[in-house]
């Protein structure tokens, strides 16, 4: 399973760019369906009292991996980025929600570009009306 899953980050073709974007807020109830907070939170390098102050803070396990992300998010600010939680989940044997990041990224960027050429193409119809 580990090798599908790395074949599987890998044939994503994820570029540099989109590695290096800061996580948005957005992101986060799909990201923080289900991973083991604690450690994802020790492998992005919150601090023992930063995961302590989520745990007694927090009742569910939901809003603990919620609350994990945004401190993450707080602590690093740009330095958050989707590679940076895709690495940490995958240093943790967490193959199946790096992936899930992954997706949510490849997914995010299509609709981004599919809004945007539709834009592009509703200022050209403008721009051709204008002309006649």
């Amino acid at each position: 399973m580990y090798r599908d899953v790395v074949s599987s980050l890998t044939n994503m073709r994820l570029s540099e760019h989109q590695l290096h974007q800061k996580c948005r807020e957005e992101h986060l109830p799909l990201i923080s369906l289900k991973f083991r907070w604690r450690t994802v939170g020790a492998f992005l390098k919150l601090t023992e009292q930063q995961l302590h102050d989520i745990e007694i803070d927090c009742r569910g396990e939901q809003e603990r991996r919620m609350a994990t992300l945004r401190s993450w998010m707080r602590t690093f600010g740009d330095r958050a980025t989707y590679g940076v939680l895709m690495r940490a989940m995958l240093r943790c044997q967490d193959l199946e929600h790096a992936m899930n990041v992954g997706v949510i990224l490849l997914r995010s960027e299509r609709r981004l570009n599919s809004d945007s050429k539709s834009a592009a193409l509703s200022i050209g119809m403008i721009n051709c009306k204008n002309l006649s």
